[in-house]
């Protein structure tokens, strides 16, 4: 067994948990970057496979005595879908049970080179080091259990953040990973919610001190919008719930309960008493705000929803999914299904006019589509990242776009 693939596959799924989230297909896919350049090709394509089709999942809600048939079937899957060798396949498997199901996840771990990796962040610890050099957890020798990091202060405790010397619109002051942020409506508040401390954060924009720091999720924080009003925010975690919070005193309204995979994005309707949902678990959920009951639940996608958006005028709603499909839906069911990206869907926006929707994928394109008929107007192609943002500008002429690579793309739509 290749012990340099092994433990890359440990920091997918020990650290990230699989792909659960659009932040961690993010991390996922600059792993895999790197791992091409130690590791035959055949194997990072048949990795890239198990995570865009949700087989880590998949080996994670099977029981014990029944992994080896689900093995079997998801091997048999990835050569008839990729083409790639049968024993390539099975052996492409065995690494992902033995990441999901080896040692335990808070130990540092020997590899056949004699080095000892953090299990918080993946890192190769040189030595005997006490302490991770990458992400400061403490490691004892011999594989001890490293200590819990320090959350962050409380709101009360936190000084506010000066920002000399930095770019003016730069908030620092998290100790974690930001998977979302949000604007108030007013422009003076920004909401950030946190993927490993599983709070949010509310900012004032002027003055870049913390305002408030709400905490109740059990799981990541991996979406946050505020209501149009800007009284509430919603957020969606992975702890397959999203939360209802009023803006002034951080009290929880409501929680609201029935997706049985990670929530990746929420999103108030244009009046502000609907909520849609996208969950891992290939369902899109609308709730009703004054009550947190659930209006409808819409299901077509197989791949995990990754990203939902209303479109302005309330009437429909587009999701992007790992399945590599897109989905515009009226209450009635899918309006229209639009094919035409080669990777799985990170982001979806409706234009201010609600005539184009514009996406984000995998298979380092963004595209722009005619909401009413499918049909593909514009293809964007970005040659070194896989774009995981879009969003339109507010007069609908410009896209803004963000890449894997580093980089910041806008777009004439024209």
């Amino acid at each position: 067994m290749n012990a340099n693939l092994l433990n890359v596959l440990k920091q997918i799924v020990l650290r990230y948990g699989g792909v659960a989230t659009l932040s961690d297909a993010r991390r996922v896919k600059a792993l895999l970057d790197d791992l091409a350049a130690r590791e035959p090709r055949p194997q990072k394509n048949a990795l890239i496979a198990c995570i865009q089709q949700d087989f880590v999942l998949a080996l994670q809600n099977v029981p014990a005595g029944e992994r080896g048939k689900a093995k079997a079937k998801l091997a048999e899957r990835l050569n008839r879908e990729e083409g790639l060798d049968k024993a390539l396949c099975a052996d492409t498997l065995e690494l992902l049970e033995a990441a999901l199901f080896g040692e335990g996840k808070n130990s540092a771990k020997t590899a056949g080179s004699g080095n000892r990796f953090c299990q918080a962040c993946g890192a190769a610890l040189p030595g005997d080091a006490r302490f991770c050099p990458s992400c400061g957890t403490a490691v004892a020798p011999g594989a001890a259990t490293p200590t819990v990091r320090p959350a962050p202060q409380s709101a009360s405790n936190q000084q506010p953040v000066s920002l000399a010397g930095q770019d003016e619109d730069t908030l620092m002051g998290h100790t974690y990973t930001a998977y979302s942020v949000a604007y108030s409506p007013d422009g003076r508040r920004i909401a950030s919610g946190l993927g490993d401390d599983n709070t949010i954060m509310i900012w004032e924009e002027e003055s870049a001190r913390v305002l408030h720091t709400f905490m109740g999720h059990t799981g990541g924080v991996y979406s946050v919008a505020y209501s149009p009003d800007g009284r509430k925010i919603v957020s969606g975690s992975g702890d397959n719930t999203i939360k209802i919070w009023k803006v002034g005193s951080g009290r929880v309204l409501h929680t609201l309960m029935g997706h049985t995979g990670g929530v990746a994005s929420v999103a108030y309707s244009p009046g502000g008493c609907r909520i849609v949902s996208g969950s891992l678990d290939n369902t899109i959920k609308i709730w009703e705000v004054g009550s947190g009951r659930v209006l409808h639940t819409l299901t077509g996608h197989t791949g995990g929803v990754y990203s939902v958006a209303y479109s302005p005028d309330g009437c429909r709603i587009v999701s992007g999914s790992g399945d590599k499909t897109i989905k515009i839906w009226e209450v009635g069911g899918v309006l229209h299904t639009l094919m035409g990206h080669t990777g799985g869907i990170f982001s979806v926006a409706y234009s201010p006019d609600g005539r184009r929707i514009a996406s984000g994928s995998w298979d380092n394109t963004s595209n722009i589509w005619d909401a009413g008929s499918g049909r593909v107007l514009h293809r964007l192609m970005w040659d070194t990242g896989c774009i995981a943002s879009v969003a339109y500008s507010p007069d609908g002429r410009r896209i803004a776009s963000g890449s894997l690579d580093n980089t910041f793309q806008i777009w004439e739509v024209e």
